[in-house]
């Protein structure tokens, strides 16, 4: 006889079940809940006893789907459909209180008093390791400078393990002229001798899709034909991406650029575009790109829906399919799980959940029980899904921020002012009193010591210059991929 708890930490938002019978059972759990059959429980969340299921893997030769309703039907757990969550919760620090702006439903199989949120659900037995086999990782990073510059302060070992896919930023818009800052050509001119720099002679990726408006001639070629020959020369490979909705001429592109060099493309996909959907229309694309699955390394990008029950259940069967049906070049799931600027909290240090580094944790687990390789893992680093801000430069305002990524949370610090319009604004001044609560967060020195902690303590401690958002960019995204990289790892 197997024991089952579910208890409920309304302190840190959220629900974990408990088992006592071994591994097996929590692996049928996990492959029911990821069906959308979470346990059935007493209002009073009682502990109860079910029999153990036989100590041996899921059978192979049934789907994942299938396995997880008899799975589900083994354990005797209900139909009952999974919770939603629509964003993470968030706690402030300085009032110790949640926040109560994210749409969160109650279990209905649970007292009403309690809330919980999805990125909290962690089943306690599944053994939340990764599989044994070496995971690559895959950020998604707008090639901005605070960014460039973050990879460039890793090691020749740290880029081994990973290959950034780099989103071209989008042109920027003059609000006093009401016209583009700079011509395509200008704006991509820099980029390539960046690329190197950052990549030092290793591959990357190349997304043009917030260019996509006009993709004009670059001295007479496609701008992905001239990003490739220049980045080339820097020592970088760029592997194209598009999408199902990428424009006619970027696919074109893409299938001459593989036609000629054999570098393979990578398809992005949101969930709209997941191949199980509409199989026939996704092997058009491939027929039309000229590449089969031994070609392609297969994104299925969830966006910023990072913590809802559709999440897991949607991405279960896809990652079945994927595995089933081609050998991919790679699979890779990946995810925004940090919130819009506009949903950030204000002044204090914060705690927002890794949205998707838990979800990932759960489907990697879902993998492993259900006998299939588990895929890739990437995030979007520490920035949100849209970039893209139309709000005038000259009527921001600017507060002294950080984003200190954990291993289940980040901490979000928000300071003074760091610029305002008029002249407000108490400039690097604002940053060291930032820093140094961030510094004296619980949960700070979780992750291993690196360069961005030296650099913290310099500000702090040595009155070191606090820099502008550019340089927190660049800390905050070279100690994101460090401590992604440790996790990856274990």
């Amino acid at each position: 006889m197997a024991e089952r708890a579910l208890f409920v930490d309304p302190r840190r938002g959220g629900a974990r079940c408990g088992v006592s019978g071994g591994e097996d059972w929590g692996a049928a759990v996990l492959t029911a809940v990821l069906s959308g059959n979470p346990p059935s429980q007493s209002e009073r969340i009682a502990k109860s006893s079910v029999e153990d299921p036989p100590a041996r893997p899921l059978a192979r030769s049934r789907s994942a789907t299938s396995q997880a309703q008899e799975a589900g039907r083994d354990a005797g757990l209900s139909s009952q459909p999974l919770w939603t969550v629509k964003e993470p919760r968030i706690v402030n620090t300085n009032t110790d209180a949640w926040s109560e702006s994210s749409e969160i439903r109650q279990f209905p199989w649970i007292s009403s008093a309690i809330q919980v949120t999805l990125g909290r659900f962690q089943f306690i037995n599944l053994g939340v390791k990764l599989p044994k086999s070496e995971i690559h990782y895959r950020p998604v990073l707008l090639a901005r400078t605070g960014e460039r510059q973050g990879l460039q302060d890793l090691t020749d070992d740290d880029h081994e393990r990973f290959t950034p896919i780099f989103v071209a930023p989008p042109r920027a818009w003059n609000f006093q002229t009401e016209t583009m800052d700079k011509t395509l050509p200008q704006h991509l001119e820099k980029l390539p001798a960046e690329f190197g720099k950052a990549r030092r002679g290793r591959d990357a990726y190349i997304d043009l899709c917030f260019l996509t408006e006009d993709l004009s001639l670059v001295d007479g070629i496609h701008p992905l034909q001239w990003l490739y020959e220049h980045s080339l020369k820097e020592g970088v490979s760029l592997i194209p991406i598009v999408s199902a909705n990428s424009p006619g001429d970027l696919i074109a592109a893409a299938r001459d650029l593989h036609s000629a060099e054999d570098m393979g493309v990578c398809l992005r996909l949101l969930p709209a575009e997941w191949p199980s959907a509409d199989p026939k229309a996704f092997k058009e694309l491939l027929d039309e790109l000229g590449v089969g699955p031994s070609d392609v390394d297969l994104v299925l990008d969830l966006g910023e829906d990072t913590a809802t029950h559709l999440t897991l259940r949607a991405l279960a069967p896809e990652i079945v399919w994927a595995r089933t049906n081609g050998s991919w070049r790679s699979l890779t799931v990946a995810g925004a799980g940090m919130p819009a600027p506009k949903d950030l909290p204000g002044k204090g240090i914060n705690v927002l959940e890794r949205t998707d580094w838990l979800t990932y944790r759960q489907v990697s687990s879902f993998s492993a029980s259900s006998g299939i390789e588990a895929p890739d893992y990437s995030d979007y680093g520490v920035a949100n899904y849209d970039p893209v801000l139309e709000v005038d430069p000259r009527m921001m305002n600017i507060s002294a921020t950080f984003r200190y990524t954990t291993h289940e949370v980040w901490l979000f610090g928000r300071g003074d002012l760091f610029k305002g319009n008029g002249g407000r604004g108490l400039g690097g001044a604002a940053v060291a009193p930032m820093l140094s609560k961030l510094r004296a967060h619980t949960l700070y020195s979780e992750t291993t010591r690196d360069l961005a902690n030296d650099w913290i303590d310099a500000v702090v401690d040595q009155g070191a210059s606090g820099g502008q958002p550019t340089v927190w960019r660049r800390w905050a995204t070279y100690h994101h991929i460090k401590t992604v990289l440790s996790q990856l790892s274990r």
